[in-house]
């Protein structure tokens, strides 16, 4: 179990899509991951290829559902309705998305149980998000143009400014000081005579 770096757009890796999971595959450590991930977050979702493993898994965590879902799929769905959202990988950015209000899932969890489960409003809304990312579509495929190319900029610049303050200033080998540098020349002067004088 270990907290993993989250991609963050625009990662190219993010596109990918994810392949299924076999039967006899185990992605125990992939599932704790992602719960790990998510804690430490603090989000209400999380899929595998958010953390640059690009197998079909998501972890869902809200008030109404706590689960793993591996090779999620929509079976059913109803009529769509604009809803606002945000993403761990577009940190800060929350746009308004077209989403269906209620889902039917058919997924299977870690312990081999084949599950089918009607979801409305927040759960059926994560679900939609994290198995739009295991199918390389972002939050921003969502959108028009225009507003693809302002939440491209935003986040640019958020992370120009991320950058600047994890910069880590070079350490540098304190630079030895002659002993009455902060002499002037006149003076320096005038103690090399004396100590010539003495000798």
């Amino acid at each position: 179990m270990a907290f993993r770096a989250i991609l963050k757009y625009p990662d190219r890796r993010l596109a990918r899509k994810s392949r299924s999971v076999g039967p006899e595959e185990d992605v125990t450590a992939l599932v704790n991951d992602l719960a790990d991930t998510l804690k430490v977050a603090n989000g209400a979702g999380l899929s595998a290829p958010q953390i640059d493993f690009h197998k079909r898994v998501i972890y869902v965590k809200t008030p109404e559902l706590t689960t793993e879902m591996i090779n999620p799929e929509i079976v059913k769905a109803s009529e769509l309705a604009e809803m606002q959202e945000g993403c761990l990988s577009f940190p800060g950015i929350y746009q308004k998305v077209k989403r269906n209000r209620l889902i039917t899932v058919r997924y299977t969890t870690l312990s081999g149980e084949e599950r089918q489960d009607e979801l409305i409003g927040l759960p059926a809304q994560v679900v939609q998000r994290e198995i739009d990312h295991l199918n390389g579509k972002l939050m921003v495929d969502h959108m028009s143009r225009l507003k693809k190319q302002i939440i491209s900029r935003k986040i640019a610049k958020a992370q120009r400014q991320v950058s600047k303050l994890l910069v880590v200033a070079e350490e540098t080998e304190p630079k030895r000081v002659s002993k009455g540098a902060h002499l002037s020349v006149k003076e320096r002067k005038k103690r090399r005579r004396q100590r010539k004088r003495n000798r």
